[in-house]
């Protein structure tokens, strides 16, 4: 590789699937390319040849799959793996029959926690509530962070749209009995718009909108629970 490279005055790589023989006898599978050397005047006076370890190549691979679907504070999936789940989701509904429930969670003036303590715990805060938003579903269900302090659940399957209904009653209260920052004293509720596919859209957008609307329509008519309990610090 490192006179081809020369010879042909360009980065060449290998074929795929090469061996590297250590020393000791032991194989390494590599991904090899050889680029040429010029001085400052232009000449070529050689080459270079990279080895790299494929299974770093894909450690990185999966990492950036892993990436790519879901959000980097949480963990939990993101917009996109949503799309993805509710596509998939929504067939097999079509097949069986079944409805699929989404919910639109937003947590009750959080602003006012992160102008009180700190982005630090802000973050902090949003990755205990996806822990136990996540603790409280089925392995059937998707969480998704949708972004900032809100939330969306895909129930992936239900039976009558009052089930959707249930789950985000489910949710609140296991929210509302949780000591998530016992050392800030922090009191924490969630408000929660549901929308059921296909009552109320044929689309992730559609079913997405409804419930965002659901869940500004009962925090508007409803007051909100105090973040601070009293004698917090």
């Amino acid at each position: 590789p490192a006179r081809r490279a020369m010879t042909e005055d360009r980065a060449v790589s290998l074929a795929p699937n090469c061996i590297l023989v250590r020393r000791d006898g032991s194989q390494v599978g590599i991904e090899d390319s050889a680029a040429p050397i010029h001085d400052r005047q232009g000449r070529m006076v050689g080459a270079v040849i990279i080895f790299r370890d494929v299974r770093f190549s894909h450690a990185m691979v999966d990492r950036m799959l892993y990436l790519a679907r879901h959000d980097l504070l949480t963990g939990q999936p993101n917009r996109f793996a949503l799309d993805e789940q509710f596509d998939l989701a929504r067939r097999t509904a079509r097949r069986h029959g079944w409805k699929i429930g989404v919910l639109f969670i937003d947590i009750d003036r959080f602003k006012s926690v992160n102008d009180r303590f700190g982005h630090q715990i802000g973050d902090e805060l949003l990755v205990l509530v996806a822990r136990c938003l996540a603790g409280c579903l089925r392995e059937t269900d998707t969480l998704c962070r949708y972004g900032g302090d809100e939330f969306v659940v895909l129930l992936g399957h239900i039976r009558q749209a009052g089930d959707a209904a249930k789950v985000a009653r489910k949710l609140q209260s296991c929210l509302a009995d949780a000591d998530l920052l016992p050392a800030h004293a922090l009191s924490l509720s969630v408000s929660i718009g549901v929308s059921v596919y296909p009552d109320d859209g044929a689309d992730l957008g559609s079913l997405l909108q409804k419930a965002d609307g659901s869940m500004f329509e009962g925090k508007k008519d409803s007051p909100l629970d105090p973040v601070l309990l009293p004698g917090a610090p």
